[in-house]
């Protein structure tokens, strides 16, 4: 007769851990004039230990206004950069915020190169959706833009999106000449974040790593659509693997 009272309970539970979540989210920017945020840039690369290499970006944005049509305009300032690398017997170390006398020459001779970055104040723009509306512009020679504005921010959908949904993209490497595929699919809605996978066919170099499949995770907060923290996972031919990640403050 206990069959009778529990089979309800077992029905009730397994209907529960089965329920979807069907919430849609409008995935919009939202920023606020004289905000700012700090972003993070991580690199690493490794080959199956014969060689290995960190590199690090620190760049900061300031909300400078916030236009009637949604666009925000927004001065960035390049924060930091270290570069860490070992090769068998070479180690090469660079940290923008060593003194030039505890550098070596190699150490130094960066740092002068990137003086004019340093130094300069970026002017930039982006909407709502986060499209680049006018691309990174400074006054000084030779500071070269410090960072794809792709690296730290998603392009999204016009339309809502639930769970399961996903769009595509693609972004210009500039140095090889190619253009990388991606796809973003929402796989977790929670009441304080968005939660995007990302899938991307990379065009590599064909004698060294050839073509690669890469994946990783996006973290949105849902209030204001601004990014988290995102990690892509590369791994590559010849026992090569690369993870760039991105941190927010």
């Amino acid at each position: 007769m206990k069959l009778k009272y529990t089979l309800p309970i077992i029905l009730a539970i397994a209907f529960c851990g089965c329920k979807q979540n069907n919430e849609s989210v409008l995935l919009r920017l939202k920023y606020k004039k004289g905000e700012e945020k700090t972003f993070t840039l991580d690199q690493n690369a490794s080959r199956a230990g014969a060689m290995e290499m960190h590199n690090q970006i620190v760049i900061a944005f300031l909300v400078d206004s916030v236009t009637s049509d949604g666009n925000y305009i927004m001065t960035a300032r390049l924060k930091g950069i270290k570069m860490d690398s070992k090769a068998g017997e070479l180690v090469e170390h660079y940290d923008s915020h060593d003194k030039s006398t505890d550098m070596d020459e190699n150490a130094q001779a960066m740092d002068k190169t990137l003086e004019p970055a340093f130094s300069a104040y970026y002017d930039i723009s982006v909407n709502d959706r986060g499209n680049v509306v006018s691309p990174f512009k400074t006054s000084v020679i030779g500071a070269d833009a410090p960072i794809d504005m792709s690296e730290i921010q998603l392009i999204y959908p016009e339309h809502k999106v639930k769970v399961g949904d996903h769009w595509t993209g693609s972004r210009k490497n500039k140095l090889l000449s190619t253009v990388n595929q991606y796809t973003y699919t929402i796989s977790d809605i929670t009441p304080e974040r968005v939660i995007i996978k990302v899938n991307a066919d990379i065009k590599g170099i064909k004698a060294l790593t050839g073509d690669m499949k890469a994946e990783g995770e996006y973290v949105i907060d849902k209030a204001n659509g601004q990014l988290i923290s995102s990690r892509i996972d590369v791994p590559a031919k010849m026992d090569l693997r690369a993870v760039l990640s991105v941190s927010v403050e």
